[in-house]
């Protein structure tokens, strides 16, 4: 790295790390996707609550407050408590009749092969941990796609989440503070050259680096500027990307500010 790199990226790592915050989780693996993820039209009528809204990664957008998807994933819980096979067989006829027509096709897969349980998802999550208000990304970008889920109501696939370590009051606020920061310049400046790189310049999400990247803590930033950041995520996320723009710009030089960074430093990061 030139040696300007070198110092910006000493200086951003002298801060807390985002583990210290927020809970970096991954989300589940079907096994088979074309069988556990349905479009809306396909679920079985009166069996609706075993199927959960699936938002992947293609409609994932920067800031975007995801309000619709025309997919569905099997999710195994009933009134948030996994539910077994005798219970799919009597309460979900439907779902099982489907399921069962697909069994050969996931016996044959090498996740599945031998397994009493072929007609669950090769790794599922527990409600309280997938189904609550979370920031998401998709495993694979080329620029910052973190998004916000406040309602919980999407399950996502491999994609990285994060949720507070704590509930309660002012979970909103901190998800919302962190979204700006994720999608500042400077920290997915961070998390790009901490990250495996594919062709066409795309970076993986992997948890490990998420957790480990440094952020501006909120609990010693005046009260001012860190509800100017809420107002400013809050204004963004009612508009499109070409409106957003303005708005982004605005948190990019907040958050620089709060990384304690230098003309030299937005310099390197060409922050206008």
């Amino acid at each position: 790295m030139p040696k300007n790199e070198i110092r910006l990226e000493e200086k951003i790592s002298q801060f807390p790390k985002l583990k210290d915050f927020l809970e970096v989780r991954q989300g589940f693996v079907t096994g088979a996707d074309d069988v556990f993820i349905l479009s809306k039209q396909n679920i079985p009528k009166g069996e609706e609550s075993l199927y959960i809204p699936y938002l992947p990664d293609k409609l994932i957008y920067r800031y975007s407050n995801n309000k619709g998807s025309s997919q569905f994933l099997f999710f195994p819980f009933s009134q948030n408590n996994r539910i077994d096979e005798q219970s799919l067989r009597k309460d979900f006829p439907k779902t099982w009749q489907y399921l069962l027509s697909k069994k050969d096709y996931l016996l044959s897969k090498k996740s599945f092969k031998g397994s009493s349980e072929w007609w669950k998802t090769l790794r599922t999550r527990q409600p309280e941990h997938l189904l609550v208000p979370k920031i998401i990304t998709p495993h694979l970008t080329i620029v910052p796609k973190f998004t916000i889920d406040l309602n919980g109501k999407f399950g996502v696939s491999r994609s990285p989440f994060f949720i507070p370590k704590t509930s309660g009051s002012g979970e909103k606020e901190l998800l919302l503070y962190f979204l700006a920061v994720l999608n500042s310049t400077p920290c997915y400046w961070y998390i790009s050259n901490h990250s495996h790189k594919y062709s066409q310049g795309y970076t993986m999400m992997e948890v490990k680096t998420l957790e480990n990247t440094p952020v501006p803590n909120p609990a010693i930033i005046p009260i001012n500027t860190f509800q100017k950041i809420i107002n400013l995520v809050t204004e963004r996320l009612k508009v499109s990307s070409l409106e957003g723009i303005k708005y982004e710009k605005e948190l990019d030089i907040i958050i620089s500010d709060l990384y304690r960074l230098n003309k030299d430093d937005i310099a390197v990061l060409n922050i206008e």
